[in-house]
């Protein structure tokens, strides 16, 4: 696994950190209930995880991420850990406020951001995977097709229902500006992927509480999975983000001067 391949899959993650069941039966009007039942909270916790395996390697990329939004202000905390063989374990923390992610830069590194202490990038184009804003992460479920009944279990003591289907890969980038949209759709489909997997939990009032994605890539002699899991909770609960000020912040648009603050040094 080359460096330069953990920094998209850290850039992929963090672009991840970025988006009631009412009287219906119907388990698609139910999912895409769940969206607007969470922006009516106004305020949720995320957990997300991300593993990475190829026909190649017995331990693969593991991320994740720990993130709190105040989708009234458009505004999120996180923090990334990111485990990659062959190289330490790394982890970062950064600000989101509208389409920017702001990433904090560790006292000992300064020296290469003009002695910033926070980087600046566009966090909307960062994830070709999943949108920055937790409300269109919801709302990749209700573009899933043919959602069925699975069962009953439990997500964070949560009693809730399981519903699974698939999405075409059109709809789950949908988020992304048209170019890079069509760009990653070619990718995807010239890699055998045309549809994915999707499963959602709903809890009792309609609130989702978990989002599972399992994405099978096949190339000329390589294959890889991505498993992504998003768990929701502490809906409606205060939620504190302190942007950075204007002057600790260096502007770089550029994915990876904010995408190494997130992978670890090779030691030396």
């Amino acid at each position: 696994m080359t460096a330069a391949l953990a920094r998209r899959v850290a850039l992929a993650t963090l672009g991840t950190v970025l988006a009631g069941a009412g009287c219906t039966s119907d388990p698609g009007d139910k999912v895409a209930a769940a969206a607007s039942k969470a922006s009516g909270l106004r305020t949720l916790e995320m957990a997300l995880s991300l593993e990475r395996s190829t026909g190649s390697e017995a331990a693969g990329v593991r991320s994740s991420v720990a993130s709190a939004f105040d989708m009234s202000r458009g505004v999120g905390r996180l923090k990334l850990q990111t485990n990659v063989p062959s190289l330490p374990p790394s982890s970062c923390e950064g600000v989101v406020s509208g389409k920017s992610l702001f990433l904090r830069v560790p006292e000992t590194r300064r020296g290469d951001y003009a002695g910033k202490a926070w980087v600046k990038t566009d966090a909307s184009g960062l994830s070709a995977a999943f949108p920055s804003d937790p409300q269109k992460i919801l709302q990749l479920g209700s573009r899933a097709r043919n959602l069925k009944q699975q069962g009953k279990e439990k997500v964070r003591g949560t009693a809730t229902t399981r519903y699974d289907g698939k999405i075409a890969v059109s709809d789950l980038v949908a988020h992304l500006p048209r170019d890079l949209r069509s760009q990653t759709v070619r990718s995807y489909k010239e890699s055998g992927v045309d549809v994915v997997p999707l499963s959602i939990w709903l809890d009792g009032p309609g609130l989702a509480r978990r989002l599972r994605l399992e994405i099978t890539s096949r190339r000329p002699g390589i294959s890889s999975t991505d498993v992504t899991v998003v768990e929701f909770f502490n809906y409606g609960k205060p939620v504190r983000v302190d942007l950075p000020e204007k002057a600790d912040v260096l502007d770089a648009h550029e994915g990876n001067a904010a995408g190494n603050l997130c992978v670890a040094r090779r030691p030396s």
